[in-house]
């Protein structure tokens, strides 16, 4: 296997937590001041991920991306800490992750999928290192999730090369979970240069994975779509590449239409765009995760296209766009978060809500109020 060099450095992070303000966690800081800002127990989890420290390294990892998805206020500030060493320990010579996504709609063979294109990478590559990232809804009535995709990859869960990591989106929309961004992070810090990521399988709205992977892959079950379906706006538009799974036994022929209609379908979203030059052109792949066909195919277009990002100068252009997306989404959340922790905006929010509940006003202005309230508050601090 073939594992190009990636010149581009990781991307750090920088968030706060603190109403302050002035607990912040830069990029710039020096290894010995994150070190002195870490607990013991982040500090053994630290030692253990990059080291020999005195947690098993699996382990170690797990209560790593626990920590990064936890909602507890000094669990965030260590889980920050952790990952701005964990980046900082990083050797230069190290090559950054090939982040891969696999989108597509419930009911596709996602798991499966991933698990025999994993097994198959594996055995090519004895050297080989890879994480798997499954993302599982949760429930709008309870909030829980039972994370059941990690049951569907006994094997790939098993590999001592392997490490299977089930997260639940706790009610996020967009096919991730809040914090999905940061655990492919760690993982890309840990070591593994190959992270494959399996979101919910929401639907054509499923796009937010593409600002977490280098490529995305649409996984499409046999019969899944006619031409039309393959035209509309959404994930389609958006993925690099397209497999039509389940294509064995009695299946195999509705497999061939579907990826016959996709075809179709790529050529007109081709010709309606407004810039038909130096593109790649999304191949579709009949695959089996049975039969093991069509997983040689998938791993060429991967290759192809990590190649057409890298002549075109694209993948550091990719990177850093994706950056700024979560920068973004990040400062949406923080900004929740500080609302709902400041007294003074939970008292306005609560008498904004009862106006609105009376009609007296509408939500958007509702919005606004509670906005400037906001702003009201950083003046005074």
């Amino acid at each position: 296997m073939n594992r190009a060099a990636f010149q581009l450095p990781f991307t750090r992070r920088f968030c706060f937590y603190s109403t302050s303000g002035a607990n912040r966690l830069l990029s710039k800081a020096s290894n010995h001041a994150t070190w002195a800002a870490m607990s013991k127990p982040t500090r053994d989890l630290a030692q253990s991920i990059t080291e020999t420290g005195p947690i098993q390294r699996r382990v170690a990892l797990s209560r790593a991306i626990t920590l990064m998805e936890s909602k507890n206020l000094e669990h965030k500030q260590q889980a920050d800490n952790l990952l701005t060493y964990l980046l900082a320990k990083r050797p230069k010579d190290q090559e950054p992750s090939l982040r891969i996504g696999f989108a597509g709609p419930p009911g596709t063979g996602k798991s499966t999928m991933i698990e025999a294109f994993g097994m198959h990478l594996l055995e090519k590559d004895p050297d080989l290192r890879l994480a798997a990232v499954c993302i599982d809804p949760a429930s709008g009535i309870s909030g829980g999730s039972i994370l059941g995709d990690k049951t569907r990859m006994t094997e790939l869960s098993r590999h001592n090369r392997a490490y299977v990591r089930p997260s639940s989106n706790a009610g996020v929309l967009g096919g991730l979970a809040a914090y999905t961004d940061d655990v492919v992070t760690t993982l890309s810090a840990a070591g593994y240069p190959l992270i494959l990521l399996e979101t919910v399988g929401l639907g054509q709205s499923e796009i937010e994975v593409a600002q977490s992977v280098d490529i995305l892959i649409l996984l499409l079950p046999p019969g899944g779509g006619d031409e039309l379906q393959g035209v509309k706006k959404g994930i389609v538009e958006l993925a690099n590449i397209i497999a039509v799974t389940k294509a064995d036994g009695n299946l195999l022929e509705a497999a061939k239409k579907t990826a016959s209609d996709y075809r179709g379908a790529l050529r007109v979203l081709q010709i309606s765009g407004s810039n038909t030059e130096n593109i790649f052109k999304p191949p579709v792949i009949m695959t089996s995760s049975v039969a093991k066909d069509g997983l040689d195919d998938l791993w060429q277009s991967i290759q192809d296209y990590k190649a057409f990002l890298m002549e075109n100068d694209r993948w550091e252009k990719m990177r850093q766009r994706q950056s700024k997306y979560w920068m973004w989404k990040q400062f949406t959340r923080l900004m929740q978060q500080y609302m709902k922790s400041d007294p003074e905006l939970g008292d306005k929010a609560q008498h904004l809500e009862s106006e609105l509940l009376h009609g007296d006003l509408t939500p958007r202005v509702a919005a606004q109020e509670l906005l400037e309230g906001v702003f009201g508050s950083l003046r005074k601090k």
